[in-house]
């Protein structure tokens, strides 16, 4: 049998070791999600609304427990931990009132001349199983979007969560199992019992948060399956010149937080930040100033915004990136390392790149189109709105975007031209609402997620047409 070794990232601690799933395993978890589907997708409102805030209830009596988890499994720092929980315990919620409204939509048909009295009533029915792969940095809250949306809309659930973080995972599935042994089962498999399950007739919706390279595959190799796919981006914070002076030091450390927060580690951590010309030196003086000023280290203080990188591949990969920029490329970097340091190496203080001259803009165009998945954020100056909308579409990915500005012209040019799923005004494009349709274009995935928009990707429509008259 063939385990995974679970580390503290930031410590090098050893806090488990988790057993592969066999084939066996496997195809036992599959028998009993189909058979428990066969039971829930007949469930009340009442009984799943029940289920789901049942847990929330156990959730929150142990959140103290479940952030610290998440701290030690994964390096989050700790603050951002306890959020991580809270968010999961509304999506729990929020998807048990959604139980209540998820009704389906009625119809006239007496629309054309000739045409019988009567109404129609489309509702959607659970495609069956769903397989959750889940990565690793939101281990609570991004498998909670795929498990809450799965009962609360009659189906069944088998979460694959990442190797770097199972405990959480199965700690949050124990919860479920209290109440229904095989609702929610979790299943740690390797690559290729992954892709086994992806193909098994019995799965019957993918969900899948995780790098674009994975998903597309994922996608191609079972073409025929409904799959929700919520991948990468590069996300750019737009900041305009109608923004006052006044604003400047709020903005910079809303930006600092959003690019740095947990070492960047999420898909729409602000990746790029685009200058309005005019105001760029002032700007950027309170941008280098709220850099210098973030702190970084202990995951377990609670003055730590931004924590160890999840692995020396990770932290490797990143360090190469920046050591293979020009030298006119201007590094700023944080100063206040917070706690001792056992695993140094793992540690990339949060850094701002600054992208003033041609030569660098040049050296810089690549890695601001991929994701950089760390604490390192690129600073651009450009000339106009139009400018700025340019750059951010002609990336591969098309997440979130943030935009500061005043103007409801603004507004409307972004929101209308802007290439990505989301646009947040006045605040940085990391601000995620759990009930919000969220999902990107291009390479940064398919279909939405948000509790409805999820159980709306997990169900199948159906129509019924009534009528007295024969």
């Amino acid at each position: 049998m063939t385990f995974i070794e679970v580390k503290n990232p930031y410590t090098g601690a050893k806090l488990a070791e988790v057993p592969f799933a066999n084939p066996q395993t496997i195809a036992q978890a599959l028998t009993r999600a189909t058979a428990a589907f066969q039971h829930w997708q007949f469930s009340s409102s009442y009984e799943r609304a029940d289920l789901l805030t049942k847990v929330a209830a156990d959730l929150s009596a142990k959140k103290a427990e479940f952030a610290d988890l998440i701290c030690s499994e994964v390096g989050k720092p700790i603050t951002l931990a306890v959020i991580e929980v809270e968010r999961a315990i509304t999506v729990l919620q929020w998807a048990a009132a959604e139980t209540q409204r998820f009704a389906g939509e009625l119809l006239r048909l007496d629309t054309h001349k000739g045409a019988r009295a009567g109404f129609g009533l489309s509702t959607r029915f659970p495609r069956g199983v769903v397989l959750g792969i889940s990565p690793f940095n939101f281990p609570l809250n991004l498998l909670m979007h795929k498990v809450a949306p799965a009962l609360a809309c009659g189906a069944s659930i088998l979460v694959k969560p990442s190797p770097y973080a199972p405990l959480t995972a199965k700690k949050i599935g124990e919860l479920f199992q209290n109440y229904h042994p095989d609702l929610v089962q979790v299943v740690i498999s390797d690559d290729q019992a992954t892709a086994r399950l992806c193909a098994a007739p019995e799965i019957r919706h993918i969900s899948f948060t995780g790098s674009a390279a994975v998903g597309w595959h994922i996608r191609q190799a079972v073409p025929t399956k409904a799959t929700t796919l919520e991948l990468g981006g590069n996300a750019w914070a737009l900041v305009t010149e109608e923004i006052p002076q006044a604003e400047f030091p709020k903005i910079a450390q809303q930006i600092v937080s959003g690019a740095f927060g947990y070492a960047g580690q999420s898909c729409i951590s602000v990746q790029n930040i685009a200058i309005a010309e005019t105001i760029w030196t002032d700007f950027m003086r309170e941008l280098r100033l709220a850099t210098e000023q973030t702190r970084y280290g202990d995951p377990q203080l609670a003055s730590v915004l931004c924590g160890p990188v999840i692995s020396k591949a990770a932290s490797t990969r990143l360090k190469s990136a920046m050591q293979s920029l020009a030298k006119d490329v201007e590094y700023v970097q944080a100063q206040n390392r917070e706690g001792a340091a056992p695993r140094a190496d793992f540690l990339i203080p949060p850094t701002l790149l600054v992208a003033s001259r041609k030569q660098a803009q040049r050296q810089l165009v690549a890695m601001a189109n991929e994701e950089v998945f760390g604490p390192v954020v690129i600073a651009w100056c450009c000339k106009s709105l139009a400018e700025m909308i340019q750059r951010v579409n002609a990336g591969r990915y098309g997440l979130q975007a943030g935009l500061y500005a005043k103007s409801w012209q603004s507004i409307e040019t972004a929101y209308a031209q802007l290439n990505v799923g989301g646009l947040v005004v006045n605040d940085v494009p990391t601000t995620r609402y759990d009930h919000q349709p969220y999902g990107g274009v291009k390479d940064s995935g398919l279909g939405r997620e948000g509790i409805r928009y999820a159980m709306e990707e997990m169900t199948e429509a159906k129509f019924l047409a009534l009528s007295s008259i024969s």
